[in-house]
């Protein structure tokens, strides 16, 4: 099936597609033996199926086959990825992807689904943050919401 989507790929960069965001990409791989939740499993599905055992194998794979055949850039949606293993898929170095979307900033105004209050500093912090964590080898993707995320700016 990887091969597949492989040949998808090519389909659309030869038609001239500049690149790929790749939705929730660090749940390509599974553990084949499908165990139950954890007994602590507190709803964050992120924590359980984000990183499964072959998940730099096949984005490595994917990169050798089409990416790095191409002039793209390409983005994953990083759901249950942390700030500080963002590195293991964005180091240009491990040839990966170029950057991946992290949900701290379309979180921003939400606490337990409800509406928090924020400010533009709070914001500042948390791409601050980003800058301070990630070398010179790791692009950090800039972003105030998305499709499933929209934040209500008010100005404060």
């Amino acid at each position: 099936m990887r091969h597949e989507v492989y040949d998808i790929m090519k389909f659309w960069l030869d038609k001239g597609a500049d690149g790929f965001r790749m939705d929730v990409i660090p749940f390509i791989s599974k553990d084949q033996s499908f165990p139950d939740f954890p007994k602590d499993y507190d709803g964050n599905f992120g924590k359980v199926y984000a990183s499964g055992p072959k998940l730099h194998d096949y984005i490595q794979e994917m990169n050798r086959e089409v990416m790095a055949k191409y002039d793209v850039m390409t983005v994953g949606e990083a759901a249950g990825w942390t700030l500080e293993k963002t590195p293991l898929l964005v180091d240009e170095r491990r040839n990966e992807l170029n950057m991946i979307f992290q949900f701290d900033v379309v979180g921003i105004d939400r606490q337990r689904w409800r509406s928090k209050p924020w400010t533009w500093r709070d914001v500042k912090a948390i791409y601050s943050r980003y800058d301070k964590a990630l070398d010179v080898h790791s692009w950090n993707a800039v972003f105030l919401s998305n499709h499933d995320n929209p934040v209500w700016f008010s100005f404060r």
